[in-house]
């Protein structure tokens, strides 16, 4: 899966371990993102091994304006290292956010969330980052052969 910077609500975002606390993603204006479909999802994923104590649930948020009162439209509870996986809400007002809320109980670690639009969410093992400078192709091993591009 690739993550588009402009749709993402969470670029490798920390969330810290303390119970009882919300950490909010970035906000997206989607009147700037003309075209969304319904086939988009939101989906995140925490990077690394599951957690082995401790809950985290996200709310999708909306608003009209940027700085007003955000209303939850939308929840989903941590299950194995899935954040978030919904079908794009529908009707949903011009500014949207995450908000990932510790439970009552404290994590076992502090987690780095990654979450955005994306147009499928077929992911089952932990997020790896790939390192795209690493040699992983012939293309990268400067072969010339034209057979090969």
């Amino acid at each position: 899966m690739l993550w588009d910077k402009l749709s993402c609500f969470s670029f490798g975002q920390t969330v810290p371990a303390t119970a009882s606390t919300n950490t909010s993603s970035k906000i997206i204006d989607f009147k700037l993102n003309k075209g969304l479909d319904d086939q988009l999802r939101i989906f995140g994923m925490i990077k690394g091994a599951p957690l082995t104590s401790g809950t985290i649930t996200c709310e999708v948020q909306h608003c009209d304006t940027v700085g007003g009162s955000y209303v939850k439209v939308a929840d989903a509870t941590l299950a194995g290292n899935k954040v978030i996986d919904i079908a794009l809400p529908r009707n949903l007002k011009r500014f949207v956010k995450l908000v990932y809320k510790v439970g009552s109980t404290a994590l076992n670690r502090a987690v780095e969330v990654w979450s955005g639009l994306v147009p499928e969410s077929e992911v089952d093992g932990p997020l790896t980052l790939q390192n795209l400078n690493t040699p992983t192709g012939p293309e990268d091993l400067n072969v010339t052969n034209g057979n090969l591009v």
